[in-house]
């Protein structure tokens, strides 16, 4: 293909020689870069303890507490998701070459101590007497990361769990995952053969330390974000400013208060732009786009892609449907529009099965639905998506690849 488009046959060596020696670089599980992003993790509990607890400003803990999460937290973050991505498509290649099986690999994922496989385990022991410190240790999460208008864990638990419910138990495999002699000696010819500089063993554990660090990298990161978003609410308040209309100003704005002066009062400022950007969300809502732009002509019409969603194991379910705030989830297939971490908590709601408008299969949802081999599609696309809402009852077939609307 590369041919056709203008390239030499000594180019593509040189690019197939390049690529390699990056992925050797990429997986090492001793001398990986996303090692060093892993640990640079580690330093925003400290970093987030000495904000909060300083004598800052609140504007100052804003700003800071940004400052930190970008340069601990999303930064690092998107070198250990690119890892990640790296080792799902590793482990999921070795699935297409038929080297190992679709349940051999769940096997492996449910085998893996992440963060939300903690949450699941502390969620099953949960009442009133460990609440304050479940809390003390998700209470940040929230039900969509970035958004103002979704009560963090600790700011609404009766929303999210029952303390009481006793039969809402999540299923969690501890089994550790093991190859026979046989199979290690066959991927360590396969890994020898492809040019990749590692072992059987080092490989899973380049694909453990991965997967498990890119969960725990936004997981500490989204306790700086959450609660510089709180602190974002108690601005408003001083202000005099609601929390649906602080949902349409810039960050920007209120970062500029920590260097700059405003020649109006900061409040007019703000009305000001929730105003203006008020309107430009009702025209953006008018528009549709698709999912992705290939030319400036598409702004004006264009055809729908068709969108392949990634199924979840190889389980068949027929349930009715139920959206995020429903109140009785208990046996329904839930659908919901991001693959976001904040929505672990519906996995204590003994729920059939999920569908999710957005998200791919490496994304947070589809990870944590293998690991608790729960039936689910992820990133069914937005028309699909409209469909699948108006359904009073579902049919997903996983290991044919179907879903049908009863």
């Amino acid at each position: 293909e590369l041919l056709n488009h203008g390239f030499n046959e000594n180019e593509i060596k040189r690019l197939e020689f390049s690529l390699l020696e990056l992925t050797n670089k990429i997986i090492n599980p001793r001398s990986g870069f996303y090692l060093k992003d892993i640990q640079k993790a580690y330093k925003l509990k400290e970093r987030y303890d000495g904000i909060i607890n300083s004598n800052f400003s609140l504007i100052d803990k804003i700003y800071w507490l940004i400052e930190e999460c970008k340069r601990y937290g999303t930064l690092p973050f998107a070198g250990v998701a690119r890892a990640a991505f790296v080792a799902m498509q590793l482990l999921n290649s070795l699935v297409e070459i038929d080297f190992i099986t679709k349940e051999e690999k769940d096997d492996f994922l449910n085998s893996l101590n992440t963060v939300s496989k903690n949450l699941s385990k502390q969620t099953n022991h949960l009442n009133f007497h460990n609440k304050d410190q479940f809390l003390k240790d998700f209470g940040h999460l929230r039900a969509g990361t970035y958004n103002i208008l979704s009560p963090r864990y600790d700011e609404d638990f009766e929303l999210y769990f029952d303390a009481d419910q006793k039969d809402s138990k999540v299923y969690l495999q501890d089994k550790a995952f093991v190859f026979s002699e046989e199979k290690t000696r066959a991927l360590n010819a396969l890994l020898k053969e492809h040019g990749l500089e590692i072992n059987a063993c080092e490989f899973f554990d380049f694909l453990k330390q991965a997967i498990e660090g890119r969960e725990l990298v936004k997981f500490e990161f989204t306790r700086l974000l959450s609660k510089a978003i709180v602190y974002i609410e108690e601005l408003g308040k001083y202000y005099d400013i609601e929390k649906e209309d602080l949902a349409h100003l810039d960050i920007k704005s209120i970062l500029n208060l920590y260097s700059s002066l405003y020649s109006i009062n900061p409040k007019e400022q703000f009305i000001e732009e929730i105003n203006r950007n008020k309107k430009e969300y009702e025209l953006t809502q008018a528009i549709k786009l698709p999912s992705l732009l290939c030319n400036a002509d598409e702004i004006f019409s264009f055809y729908n892609h068709s969108i392949i969603p990634n199924f979840i194991t190889q389980k068949s379910i027929t349930a009715f449907t139920a959206k995020e705030n429903d109140k009785d989830l208990e046996g329904k297939i839930v659908l919901i529009y991001a693959a976001d971490p904040g929505y672990d908590y519906l996995f204590t709601k003994n729920i059939a099965g999920l569908i999710t408008c957005y998200g791919g299969a490496n994304s947070h949802m589809a990870i944590r639905a293998s690991e608790l081999g729960m039936p689910a599609v992820i990133g069914v696309g937005e028309e699909n998506f409209e469909k699948y809402l108006k359904a009073k009852k579902i049919n997903i077939e996983c290991e044919s690849e179907q879903i049908f609307c009863l």
